[in-house]
Parts: C-alpha cells; structure tokens; sequence
C-alpha cells in the first residue's frame, strides 16, 4: 500500500470528527465558565408545580440524593404529582438506572405539601408553573416573602424574560434560570441563565447543583428563548412556512429525520404541545414589526382542538393512544384550505431543499445568538441542539456542520 492510500485510510471520517468535536464541547460546557466564587450550599430543594416537568425536575433532585420539598395547588394535584414521581422512580429501576434501595431511599426524602409556607427551610425553590408571565411572577414574588435571605429563586421558563421575573422578587440578586429539558429525569441538558443582576454565588450554585444532578448546563443569556428555544422558533417557523408553501408536515419531518434529526419537527410539537407554542406566539404579537409573515396553521389547528399527541390529535392523528403519529387527511386538507383562502400558490419541496433551508435558518440564528452575547461559544449551541432537539451527533451540531460544509 503506498503512503498516500494510507494516509487517506487513516484520515478520520467526518461522522468520527463530528463525535469527536460533540464529545469536546460537553466536556467544555461541563466544566464551565462561572465565576470565581463558591456556591451556596443546597441539601433542600423545593419543587412549586407537580406536573409532567415538575414531578420530573424533583425526580431529578431525588436522585441525586437531596431532600425535595414539592408544592402543589390542592391535594388532587399533588395525589397526581406524587404518582409521577414514584412512576419516573419506578421506570429508573426498570430499566437499571436505580437499583431498588436507592429508588426507596430518594422516596423518602420527598415531602408533599400544599402550602407554600413549607418551603421556607429550603436552600433553593424552582418553580415549574405553566409558562405564563403574571403565574410565574406572582409564584416567584410570594417565595420571595417566605424563603430565607441565602435561598436561591429558580425559575424553570423556557420562554419568558428572567429579568423581568426577577425584578417582580424585588430581590433580583438571588434568582437564576434553570431550564430542565423535558422529560428531566432523562434529558441530559439544563440551560442555565443568567439574568442581568443574577448574583455570581447564585449563578455559581445554580452550575454546581447542574453538575450534581448528572446534567449537562449550558450557560445563556436572557433572551425570548434563550438559546434552544430560540434557535427552535426560527427553524419551526420555517417548517410552517414551507407546509403553507407547498409541503406537508410529513414531508418535512421525513427529510429532516433521514438527514439524521431524531424525531421532525412536526411529531416534536405534537409531544409537547401545540398550546405553549401558540399562547407564546400571542404574548410577543406586540413585539412584532408591522408586515412581519406569520404562519397560521398553528392556530387553526389549536382552535379545532388539535393540540398534539394529548388531544390525540395535532398535526398528525394519534388513534388510542398511539405514540407514533398517523398521517391526518385532515390536516392536508386544511393545509389546502389555508393556502387558497390566503392565495398561496403551493410548490413542490424537494427534501433538499428543506434540510437546506432548516440549516441555513439554525445557521443565521446561531450566529446572531453568539452576536448579541446570549451563547458564549460556538460550541454550547452546538451541544444545545444536540442534546436538546434531536439535532444528528453524527454531524456534530449546525455550526460544526457548517464548518464541515465549507472545507
């Protein structure tokens, strides 16, 4: 064999660079660029909110061995939380995870209460309410009354300002975002914001108890989205575009997913919901320049009820309980529907041509990201979309990708 075949035999393959650079930039985002200060000590957590993430967040604490404090608005509610805790501790036993002993060790350190008043001991409160602004401020706002001076506000939004709910404590210094990915007990990353006036202990706890917790964290900065939620707006937008456009929900998902993409984009929004996106889609109406295109499938479909895999319907049909959505004929003609009412001329997408607009879309958004300071490094939004929206390992990330693509 000569030296020149050699060497091309040896040269690693791009899905190996790919790996190699996802496998680099976690172990950078683990290690972290906080501030040079030590973090509070937390041994007692409360969790305000029960459902699907906040049962998941205090399973997360649980297992990390911490005493957790859960608070919910009445006793039914807390019933159910308490189920999906013991459920999520259950399945980590299943499937080897959590050997037994562990699993009864952390169920006993869970308290359930529906008095905020119960959380006052705790060294840090997260709150996992539904995403709404005045809810979230008006939780915040009371913990801040009745948790002590050294105790941690964390808020779990995905969405809205972390300033703006800070400054509604009226003690901004101590409050931090901690957005768990959903579900919390298996998804590695946690965006961890820092809000304009976040105290650098503050930011340092909310790091270190990340780490504890076996997570993954990221560090953003306060934006509409932070970082994953922004870079998945922008892309999702898109998708909607091109279903408007001429292509249908299962074209896009179909082409993104052999690009390497876990799951599409449509079947992701079907498994969390279409409401949070709508209702969010109203809240920041006002912020939107007059003559901006905005997509209205979204709200056809809420207003029919089609919420997503919840309602058994949402951009795809879920007969019984399906967990893999069925092509709807419905949907399609809606699509139809939409796009004469508003005399959009509908074309054809190749698959190319919609992973090539995903990417250019993920691209820009990424870089106006690291322009205004909300994502300190390339890498951290590559490690977002990887580990947080099913964006291929093998290809490292967008702008990985892109560099890839350029050579």
């Amino acid at each position: 064999m000569t030296d020149a075949a050699s060497a091309v035999l040896d040269r690693p393959t791009e899905a190996q660079v790919a790996a190699a650079h996802a496998y680099l930039a976690e172990a950078e985002a683990r290690a972290g660029h906080g501030p040079d200060v030590g973090p509070r000590p937390v041994a007692h957590v409360g969790v305000v909110g029960a459902g699907t993430m906040g049962a998941g967040i205090a399973t997360v604490f649980l297992r990390a061995g911490l005493a957790v404090t859960v608070v919910e608005r009445g006793e039914a509610e807390l019933a159910l939380g308490r189920d999906r805790i013991a459920g999520q501790l259950d399945r980590a036993v299943a499937k080897g995870a959590l050997d037994r002993q562990d699993a009864d060790r952390a169920w006993g350190n869970l308290t359930a209460a529906t008095d905020l008043g119960s959380l006052a001991s705790a060294d840090l409160v997260v709150e996992a309410v539904f995403e709404d602004f005045d809810l979230k401020a008006g939780v915040l706002t009371r913990l801040a009354g009745l948790v002590r001076e050294d105790a941690v506000l964390a808020s779990n939004t995905s969405y809205l300002d972390l300033d703006a709910l800070a400054a509604a404590t009226g003690r901004p210094e101590d409050v931090v975002g901690l957005h768990f990915f959903s579900p919390a007990p298996v998804m590695r990353l946690v965006e961890v914001v820092r809000g304009a006036r976040t105290g650098d202990d503050v930011f340092a706890t909310a790091l270190a108890l990340a780490r504890r917790c076996g997570k993954l964290p990221v560090v953003a900065g306060v934006c509409d989205g932070f970082i994953g939620n922004r870079l998945y707006n922008a892309y999702r937008t898109q998708c909607e575009f091109m279903v408007e456009d001429g292509a249908l929900p299962q074209e896009v998902d179909a082409a993104l997913e052999t690009f390497g993409f876990r799951m599409g984009p449509f079947s992701v929004w079907d498994m969390s919901g279409l409401d949070i996106a709508a209702a969010h889609r109203r809240d920041t109406a006002h912020r939107r320049a007059p003559g901006v295109r905005v997509p209205v499938l979204l709200d056809e479909l809420c207003a029919r009820g089609r919420l997503g895999r919840k309602t058994g319907a949402g951009w795809y049909h879920y007969p019984d309980g399906a967990r893999r959505g069925h092509i709807d004929p419905a949907v399609t003609d809606l699509v139809l529907s939409i796009a004469a009412e508003h005399g959009i001329r509908r074309r054809t997408f190749t698959a190319s041509e919609i992973v090539t607009r995903v990417l250019d879309t993920l691209t820009a958004e990424a870089d106006a990201l690291l322009a205004d300071g909300i994502a300190a490094r390339a890498s951290d939004i590559d490690v977002v979309l990887v580990n947080g929206y099913g964006f291929p390992r093998d290809r490292g990330g967008p702008l990985h990708w892109r560099r890839q693509a350029a050579d």
